[in-house]
């Protein structure tokens, strides 16, 4: 699995692949209504990961991916720009599970599932480190992972818990505590 998003002038998309088997993260980006799609590789070698997940802040793609390990890296570059940047975000996440990243309108920001059901946020503002971390809330048990998204004030996430309900967070940017709405019971 992959995953897709628009910079506003081109689609761009994310997956785990390569025609020589090799577990490279792979982008494509294509200017709408053009031909072809342009293809660069992300890193190699990288084996045991979940489904990426990619976002556009503006003026470069960040894309999020968890090992079979538990760690959650980040990718980012700038449009125009080589070569792709990693860091290392988090550790004790819930193994290949799919995260979910998200651009604010002035930090990177991604949500995922640890070891022990609870949702965890993290952000970062643009030119910042380090990775700030909150937790959302303590589901203790396995989900299907998160999904999110940048409202213009405030980031808002879903998640499924183990009765079938469907669960909404949502916390206006710079405040605390995370809000909670149920969405449907199951």
């Amino acid at each position: 699995m992959g995953s897709m998003a628009s910079t506003g002038h081109s689609a761009i998309l994310t997956m785990f692949g390569g025609s020589s088997g090799d577990n490279s993260l792979l982008y494509w980006w294509q200017t709408f209504g053009t031909k072809p799609w342009n293809q660069e590789t992300v890193g190699t070698d990288l084996s045991g990961f979940g489904w990426p997940a990619i976002a556009w802040t503006g003026s470069a793609v960040v894309i999020a991916a968890i090992d079979d390990g538990g760690d959650l890296y980040y990718w980012w570059q700038a449009a125009g720009t080589k070569p792709w940047h990693r860091q290392h975000v988090a550790s004790g996440l819930a193994p290949v599970q799919p995260a979910t990243i998200a651009w604010t309108g002035n930090a990177v920001v991604i949500a995922a599932q640890d070891g022990s059901g609870n949702i965890l946020y993290w952000w970062q503002a643009a030119g910042t480190a380090p990775w700030n971390e909150e937790q959302v809330a303590a589901l203790g048990t396995s989900s299907p992972g998160p999904s999110m998204i940048a409202a213009p004030d405030a980031a808002l996430i879903t998640v499924p818990d183990a009765s079938g309900n469907v669960d909404l967070w949502w916390q206006l940017y710079g405040t605390t505590p995370w809000g909670e709405q149920e969405v449907a019971a199951g």
